[in-house]
């Protein structure tokens, strides 16, 4: 890990319209490439662990990177726009998103993920470790409440920011001359993308989050919860080799999933981003069932074992 200092711009080159909410144009700034001594981890040959659970670079999908981060097609430009980008499918593959842990208004530790498209388009997700919607005042002002999630914007940039777990995530996305309908329904793509769960189609007008600007969002469904005794779809051994087997399993919203320890040592499922689903400790022969009710990836450990992790798919 190496520390840098980078110089932030005074202003953001977009619209001169003024962004509603200071923490806004701060994270909107970042879509410049702007942050306050944040520190770069080196990707090198292998990936580093994210420093801040979950990680900001695994959130979303390459599908969704590839649909949002495309330039705006003709019938999502402004009026004033110079000119018209056919609609055809990007040629180009979802570009690689560079990490960081930086600071975002008064959060200290924010998992950053940027990605900066070859056609000028920008997406920076932030992930805001064991924190809430409602104790981050700061962050929320200027947005209104669209489901679960918080949403505002320009034309140009906007932001989208949510509970998942015991986090709080924000996407903020720059289209350069897409208007601000257009530039709505690509965040909720994206927060659909995160979440698995979908988001009525938003508008960012000022009407609209001058109105809805106190609401409160709807919290997103449950993950799952903890059963007994009922049919798993999915069984995972945890073995003396200290591994997860299988390591990864998929199960439709409803399904379980069931944990046993077939080894000596004792092990755990550790669900970091989803505090609420990890189990306790298992001696050999406990079992351990979850039945998972929302959409999504959810990545597990063993706190015991270093390397031993796995991961439920819910469709």
């Amino acid at each position: 890990m190496r520390t840098r200092t980078r110089r932030s711009p005074d202003t953001f080159n977009r619209s001169s319209r003024a962004l509603r909410g200071a923490a806004f144009c701060g994270l909107l700034l970042l879509l410049g490439g702007c942050s306050s001594s944040p520190n770069e981890i080196s990707a090198d040959n292998v990936a580093p662990p994210p420093a801040v659970t979950p990680d900001a670079c695994r959130l979303v999908s390459s599908s969704a990177l590839t649909a949002v981060l495309v330039a705006p097609v003709t019938n999502e430009l402004v009026p004033s726009s110079p000119a018209a980008i056919p609609a055809t499918p990007s040629p180009y593959p979802p570009p690689p998103g560079n990490y960081l842990v930086t600071s975002v208004g008064a959060h200290p530790t924010v998992g950053q993920c940027t990605y900066r498209s070859a056609l000028g388009t920008t997406l920076v997700v932030n992930v805001f470790p064991k924190t809430t919607l409602s104790s981050m005042p700061d962050y929320t002002n200027g947005l209104h409440q669209l489901g679960f999630a918080y949403v505002s914007g320009t034309d140009d940039s906007g932001l989208i920011a949510f509970q998942d777990g015991p986090s709080v995530v924000g996407l903020a996305l720059n289209l350069g001359g897409a208007s601000a309908d257009a530039l709505a329904r690509r965040l909720a793509l994206l927060a659909s993308s995160v979440t698995g769960q979908s988001l009525p189609v938003p508008s960012l007008s000022a009407g609209q989050t001058a109105s809805n600007a106190n609401a409160v969002p709807t919290p997103l469904p449950a993950a799952g919860e903890q059963v007994s005794g009922q049919s798993a779809a999915q069984s995972v051994q945890e073995t003396s080799a200290l591994a997860f087997d299988p390591t990864a399993v998929t199960v439709s919203a409803g399904g379980v999933v069931q944990w046993t320890n077939a080894g000596g040592p004792a092990h755990n499922v550790t669900f970091d981003a989803n505090p609420e689903l990890t189990s306790g400790t298992m001696n050999a022969g406990d079992k351990y069932e979850l039945k998972f009710t929302r959409a999504g990836t959810y990545p597990y450990h063993c706190t015991f074992h270093p390397g031993m992790e796995g991961t439920v798919t819910v469709s």
